[in-house]
Protein backbone atom coordinates (compact mmCIF):
# COMPACT_ATOMS: atom_id res chain seq x y z
CA UNK A 1 0.00 0.00 0.00
CA UNK A 2 2.75 2.33 0.69
CA UNK A 3 3.74 1.66 -2.59
CA UNK A 4 0.75 2.49 -4.16
CA UNK A 5 0.33 5.55 -2.38
CA UNK A 6 3.93 7.07 -3.09
CA UNK A 7 3.05 6.66 -6.85
CA UNK A 8 0.08 8.23 -6.77
CA UNK A 9 0.88 11.01 -5.06
CA UNK A 10 3.80 11.52 -7.17
CA UNK A 11 1.32 11.55 -10.13
CA UNK A 12 -0.73 14.12 -8.44
CA UNK A 13 2.36 16.11 -8.86
CA UNK A 14 2.66 15.87 -11.45
CA UNK A 15 5.94 14.15 -11.18
CA UNK A 16 5.19 11.13 -13.78
CA UNK A 17 5.48 13.45 -16.24
CA UNK A 18 9.50 13.72 -15.70
CA UNK A 19 12.04 11.85 -17.72
CA UNK A 20 13.30 9.31 -16.29
CA UNK A 21 17.68 9.61 -15.49
CA UNK A 22 17.85 5.87 -15.31
CA UNK A 23 17.78 3.75 -18.42
CA UNK A 24 15.65 0.16 -18.03
CA UNK A 25 18.05 -2.22 -19.60
CA UNK A 26 20.67 -2.80 -21.62
CA UNK A 27 18.89 -3.57 -24.59
CA UNK A 28 16.81 -0.25 -24.03
CA UNK A 29 19.53 1.73 -23.77
CA UNK A 30 20.93 0.18 -27.22
CA UNK A 31 17.95 1.12 -28.87
CA UNK A 32 17.83 4.61 -27.74
CA UNK A 33 21.83 4.32 -29.55
CA UNK A 34 20.38 3.49 -32.94
CA UNK A 35 17.44 5.69 -32.58
CA UNK A 36 20.67 8.38 -32.04
CA UNK A 37 22.81 7.46 -34.57
CA UNK A 38 20.08 7.22 -37.12
CA UNK A 39 19.99 11.10 -36.95
CA UNK A 40 23.21 11.33 -38.73
CA UNK A 41 23.93 13.74 -41.37
CA UNK A 42 23.87 11.74 -44.47
CA UNK A 43 21.38 9.04 -43.73
CA UNK A 44 18.25 8.53 -45.37
CA UNK A 45 16.66 8.38 -41.54
CA UNK A 46 17.96 12.11 -40.38
CA UNK A 47 15.59 14.83 -39.92
CA UNK A 48 16.57 18.12 -40.27
CA UNK A 49 18.87 19.50 -38.58
CA UNK A 50 20.42 15.99 -38.66
CA UNK A 51 23.39 15.27 -36.39
CA UNK A 52 27.09 15.81 -37.49
CA UNK A 53 28.57 12.92 -36.26
CA UNK A 54 30.88 12.76 -39.81
CA UNK A 55 32.19 16.12 -38.87
CA UNK A 56 34.01 15.94 -35.54
CA UNK A 57 36.38 18.55 -35.95
CA UNK A 58 33.86 20.95 -34.27
CA UNK A 59 30.68 21.29 -32.59
CA UNK A 60 30.32 18.01 -30.02
CA UNK A 61 28.24 20.54 -27.60
CA UNK A 62 25.48 20.82 -30.21
CA UNK A 63 25.64 17.62 -31.17
CA UNK A 64 25.43 16.53 -27.47
CA UNK A 65 22.71 18.43 -26.54
CA UNK A 66 20.90 17.11 -29.87
CA UNK A 67 21.43 13.84 -28.24
CA UNK A 68 19.88 14.74 -24.86
CA UNK A 69 16.93 16.17 -27.01
CA UNK A 70 16.12 12.29 -28.47
CA UNK A 71 16.66 11.03 -25.58
CA UNK A 72 14.49 13.39 -23.65
CA UNK A 73 11.94 12.81 -26.04
CA UNK A 74 11.69 9.01 -25.57
CA UNK A 75 11.18 10.09 -21.75
CA UNK A 76 15.00 9.60 -20.28
CA UNK A 77 17.51 12.31 -19.07
CA UNK A 78 21.17 11.65 -18.91
CA UNK A 79 24.42 13.99 -17.84
CA UNK A 80 26.84 15.29 -19.95
CA UNK A 81 30.91 14.64 -19.33
CA UNK A 82 33.55 17.43 -20.90
CA UNK A 83 37.19 16.52 -21.39
CA UNK A 84 39.75 19.05 -21.34
CA UNK A 85 43.32 19.65 -22.29
CA UNK A 86 45.56 18.58 -25.60
CA UNK A 87 43.33 16.21 -26.96
CA UNK A 88 43.34 14.42 -30.38
CA UNK A 89 41.41 11.42 -32.25
CA UNK A 90 41.10 9.52 -34.64
CA UNK A 91 38.14 8.60 -37.10
CA UNK A 92 39.89 5.97 -38.38
CA UNK A 93 40.32 8.10 -41.86
CA UNK A 94 42.12 10.99 -39.94
CA UNK A 95 43.43 12.49 -36.85
CA UNK A 96 41.42 15.65 -35.20
CA UNK A 97 42.68 18.37 -32.41
CA UNK A 98 40.50 20.10 -29.72
CA UNK A 99 41.17 21.84 -26.19
CA UNK A 100 38.02 20.32 -25.11
CA UNK A 101 35.18 17.44 -26.20
CA UNK A 102 31.59 16.41 -24.91
CA UNK A 103 29.19 13.84 -25.44
CA UNK A 104 26.10 12.35 -23.09
CA UNK A 105 26.41 10.43 -20.46
CA UNK A 106 23.90 7.81 -19.53
CA UNK A 107 23.15 5.75 -16.64
CA UNK A 108 21.22 2.01 -17.07
CA UNK A 109 20.72 -0.84 -14.93
CA UNK A 110 22.74 -4.09 -16.34
CA UNK A 111 21.33 -7.43 -16.10
CA UNK A 112 21.75 -7.87 -12.32
CA UNK A 113 20.17 -4.59 -11.77
CA UNK A 114 23.26 -2.41 -10.86
CA UNK A 115 23.19 0.90 -12.51
CA UNK A 116 26.22 1.64 -14.85
CA UNK A 117 27.41 4.66 -17.07
CA UNK A 118 28.21 4.70 -20.63
CA UNK A 119 29.30 7.69 -23.15
CA UNK A 120 27.29 7.96 -26.27
CA UNK A 121 29.54 9.48 -29.04
CA UNK A 122 28.88 7.80 -32.43
CA UNK A 123 31.65 10.51 -34.02
CA UNK A 124 34.41 8.54 -31.87
CA UNK A 125 32.31 5.01 -31.42
CA UNK A 126 29.80 4.09 -34.47
CA UNK A 127 29.01 0.82 -32.88
CA UNK A 128 27.29 1.43 -29.44
CA UNK A 129 27.64 3.23 -25.83
CA UNK A 130 31.23 2.73 -24.08
CA UNK A 131 32.52 3.58 -20.77
CA UNK A 132 33.77 7.02 -19.67
CA UNK A 133 36.97 5.82 -19.35
CA UNK A 134 37.48 4.36 -23.26
CA UNK A 135 36.29 7.68 -24.42
CA UNK A 136 38.65 9.25 -22.70
CA UNK A 137 41.23 7.31 -23.65
CA UNK A 138 40.21 7.64 -27.58
CA UNK A 139 40.23 11.25 -27.07
CA UNK A 140 44.21 10.97 -26.47
CA UNK A 141 44.76 9.15 -29.16
CA UNK A 142 48.67 9.20 -29.69
CA UNK A 143 48.80 7.57 -33.04
CA UNK A 144 47.68 11.29 -33.45
CA UNK A 145 50.27 12.95 -31.93
CA UNK A 146 51.19 14.06 -28.23
CA UNK A 147 48.03 14.04 -26.19
CA UNK A 148 46.80 14.53 -22.51
CA UNK A 149 43.96 15.20 -20.46
CA UNK A 150 44.11 18.40 -17.56
CA UNK A 151 40.26 17.82 -16.38
CA UNK A 152 37.12 16.35 -16.82
CA UNK A 153 33.71 16.94 -15.47
CA UNK A 154 30.40 15.85 -15.47
CA UNK A 155 27.44 17.78 -15.58
CA UNK A 156 23.89 18.15 -15.62
CA UNK A 157 22.04 17.60 -19.08
CA UNK A 158 20.74 20.40 -19.55
CA UNK A 159 24.21 22.29 -19.49
CA UNK A 160 25.21 23.33 -22.94
CA UNK A 161 28.92 24.46 -22.59
CA UNK A 162 31.63 23.89 -19.67
CA UNK A 163 34.28 26.19 -19.33
CA UNK A 164 37.66 24.39 -18.11
CA UNK A 165 37.19 26.95 -15.26
CA UNK A 166 33.25 25.89 -14.69
CA UNK A 167 31.36 28.86 -15.92
CA UNK A 168 28.16 26.95 -17.91
CA UNK A 169 26.13 28.40 -20.83
CA UNK A 170 22.74 26.62 -21.80
CA UNK A 171 20.46 26.74 -25.10
CA UNK A 172 17.16 25.77 -23.31
CA UNK A 173 15.53 26.27 -26.68
CA UNK A 174 17.79 24.29 -29.48
CA UNK A 175 18.90 27.82 -31.16
CA UNK A 176 22.25 27.48 -30.86
CA UNK A 177 21.96 23.92 -31.55
CA UNK A 178 20.19 23.78 -34.27
CA UNK A 179 21.90 26.73 -36.18
CA UNK A 180 25.71 24.98 -35.70
CA UNK A 181 24.04 21.74 -36.58
CA UNK A 182 22.62 23.45 -39.79
CA UNK A 183 26.00 25.24 -40.29
CA UNK A 184 28.34 21.78 -40.04
CA UNK A 185 25.60 19.46 -41.79
CA UNK A 186 27.25 19.45 -45.21
CA UNK A 187 30.69 18.45 -43.99
CA UNK A 188 32.64 15.50 -43.74
CA UNK A 189 36.02 13.99 -42.62
CA UNK A 190 38.59 16.47 -40.76
CA UNK A 191 38.32 19.37 -43.13
CA UNK A 192 37.70 22.01 -43.28
CA UNK A 193 40.24 22.57 -40.19
CA UNK A 194 39.70 25.17 -38.21
CA UNK A 195 35.50 24.77 -38.90
CA UNK A 196 33.35 27.37 -40.37
CA UNK A 197 32.40 30.37 -38.10
CA UNK A 198 29.59 30.01 -35.75
CA UNK A 199 29.35 33.34 -34.76
CA UNK A 200 26.20 33.82 -36.16
CA UNK A 201 24.33 31.34 -33.60
CA UNK A 202 22.44 32.86 -31.04
CA UNK A 203 21.30 32.10 -28.10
Amino acid sequence: MRYFKSVFNKEERGESNKAVSVIPDLATLNSLFTQIKNQACGTSTASSPCITFRYPVDGCYARAHKMRQILLNAGYDCEKQFVYGNLRASTGTCCVSWVYHVAILVSFKNASGIVEKRIIDPSLFSSGPVTDSAWRAACTNTSCGSASVSSYANTAGNVYYRSPSGSLLYDNNYVNTNCVLNIFSSLSGCSPSPAPSVASCGF
